[in-house]
């Protein structure tokens, strides 16, 4: 029998056996939640926003529809952008 996986602080399954994962984080004292697919992403994402927090490397967003990123990454998309003027 597989031993069972160890809870992670705000990561969850709201109907155990769907497959669907929830992240639930507070940052700035708002709170977010945002569904995302397996337990391994879930996870990763709630670790990501909590490191950018913590560190202050990046940006965290306090609304869910926008994906936390350090100024690396927001570098690396700035770089591919150009604006034309006609």
């Amino acid at each position: 029998m597989p031993k069972a996986a160890k809870p992670v602080t705000g990561v969850y399954e709201k109907q155990p056996g769907s497959g669907l994962w929830y992240v639930r984080i507070r940052i700035k004292g708002k709170l977010i939640r945002k569904a995302i697919g397996t337990r391994q992403q879930a996870i990763e994402y709630a670790e990501k926003q909590r490191t950018i927090h913590r560190t202050g490397t990046g940006v965290v967003p306090t609304t869910a529809k926008k994906p936390a990123q350090t100024f690396a990454e927001i570098e690396k998309t700035r770089q591919g952008t150009t604006v034309g003027s006609s």
